[in-house]
Formats: structure tokens, C-alpha cells, sequence
């Protein structure tokens, strides 16, 4: 990829899209790797500084990021999870941003209606939306920072749910470092 600085007013430009990263746009997208970092999302699939961020495009990345912070899995709304079309995505969409005006206090009514726009991908539109999600659940991306390390001791990143059950600490132990963990955070 070719990229070139210009001297005048600081910012870089991609050749290869042609979008100019100011820095306020660098701040946002410095922000949304941390925060998808945090909750454990790979980044490393995600084009944060092209023009359209078609990964987001059909809701499903969204989705992942949304289960991966709702504690109610039943309060998440059911999705198609292999639209072929737009308006299948499209509705994807309405279905989070309804899901997150409905349960999420922080989250800002601005983004009703907003389901084209996400469809869209525009990458301005899109880390504006991420921050709004990581506003909405600044509570469980609190647990998740502070119990990183300890969670992933006790189930590595590469072992899925399924997996889990099998490991070799079994339940009461698993529950005393949990407890132990919660005490510390409160102490």
C-alpha cells in the first residue's frame, strides 16, 4: 500500500481509496481497535482506513460484537446470518439498532432510522457507531478489562465453548477463582 504524507495540513493519504486519515479520524479508529480488542474481536480482517468498511456491510460483524458484550444472550434479536441480498442486511441492521435503543440507556436515538446508513459502510458512520456501542456498554467492557487475564487462564482464546467443559478444572475450582476474582475487584 502507498502512502503519502503532504506537508500542508498533516494528514495522510491512501492512494489506493483516497480517503485522508485527519487526525480526528485517526483518534476514532485508535479507539475502536482498543475497544474491539478489549472484548476479544480479531481486528486483523478490518480495512479501518478505507472509504467503505464493507466487512460491516451485512450486520453480521456487529452482531458478533453485540453477543460478545450482552450478558442476556435471549435479549438479542434474531438476525440472518447469511443475507444474499440488501434488504436482508439492511434489516439486520434495524434489528441491532432497535435491540440497542430498547436496552441500552447510553445509546443515542440519533441512529434510528440509520440502517441504510450502516449498510452503506461509510467508515466515518461506521467508527461512529462503534463508539456509541462502546458508550452503551461501558459497564461490561469494564468487567472485561479487568478480568482479561484472569478469563483467559482459565479458558484460552483458542478453545471455544463446546471445548470448555472438558478442561481439566472442574466446576468448584473454576467457581473459587471466580469468587476469588470478584473479590478482588471489589476489595
Amino acid at each position: 500500500m502507498n502512502i503519502n504524507y503532504t506537508e500542508k495540513n498533516n494528514t495522510k493519504t491512501d492512494d489506493i481509496d483516497n480517503i485522508i486519515i485527519n487526525n480526528k479520524i485517526k483518534n476514532k479508529i485508535n479507539k475502536v481497535l482498543s475497544f474491539l480488542t478489549t472484548i476479544g474481536i480479531n481486528t486483523s480482517q478490518i480495512n479501518f482506513y478505507s472509504k467503505e468498511m464493507k466487512i460491516f456491510k451485512d450486520g453480521i460483524l456487529f452482531y458478533k460484537i453485540l453477543s460478545q458484550l450482552e450478558q442476556n444472550k435471549n435479549l438479542l434479536p434474531t438476525i440472518d446470518l447469511n443475507p444474499k441480498q440488501a434488504p436482508s442486511a439492511i434489516n439486520n441492521h434495524k434489528l441491532m439498532i432497535n435491540y440497542l435503543i430498547k436496552y441500552k440507556k447510553n445509546f443515542q436515538v440519533k441512529f434510528m432510522g440509520k440502517e441504510k446508513e450502516l449498510y452503506k459502510a461509510k467508515n466515518e458512520f461506521v467508527l461512529e457507531f462503534l463508539l456509541e456501542i462502546k458508550k452503551a456498554f461501558k459497564n461490561e467492557i469494564y468487567f472485561f478489562e479487568k478480568n482479561k487475564n484472569f478469563i483467559n487462564i482459565i479458558y484460552p482464546k483458542n478453545i471455544d465453548n463446546s471445548e470448555r467443559e472438558s478442561l481439566p478444572l472442574n466446576n468448584k475450582l473454576r467457581n473459587k477463582f471466580i469468587v476469588q476474582d470478584i473479590k478482588k475487584i471489589w476489595a
